[in-house]
């Protein structure tokens, strides 16, 4: 794979089951970006998997950020969310869903008048 072309294109995407190389491709693609990427995966253990395989090629660790959605959902709303009625996080039924829903509201961009949006 040429890692280089693939991340020089406006989007990209690595489809794959488990044990493909889909960690070690995302590795491989910070050497070829510039400036600090946010690399969101879903659980604890996928973070930890990613930076394993980050700091085993020698990446400098101001060229990436790793978290879990979650994680990243709930910092986003915390700083950018001007409600006052964010649920404690003791009541995780409750609590996750608010995150969740809020994190999407904000998160959502309007296109600039005048372009269409998309079906």
């Amino acid at each position: 794979m040429d890692y280089a072309k693939f991340v020089s294109k406006p989007k990209s995407m690595i489809v794959a089951p488990a044990g493909y190389g889909k960690t070690h491709a995302i590795a491989e693609c910070l050497k070829h970006t510039e400036g600090k990427q946010l690399i969101l995966t879903h659980t604890h253990a996928g973070v930890a998997s990613l930076k394993e395989k980050i700091q085993k090629l020698s990446i400098a660790y101001n060229k990436y950020h790793v978290e879990t959605i979650e994680g990243f959902a709930q910092k986003y709303v915390k700083a950018f969310y001007c409600g006052k009625d964010i649920p404690e996080q003791d009541d995780t039924n409750i609590y996750y869903p608010f995150i969740r829903e809020k994190a999407k509201n904000l998160f959502k961009i309007k296109p600039p008048e005048g372009e269409m949006q998309p079906d």
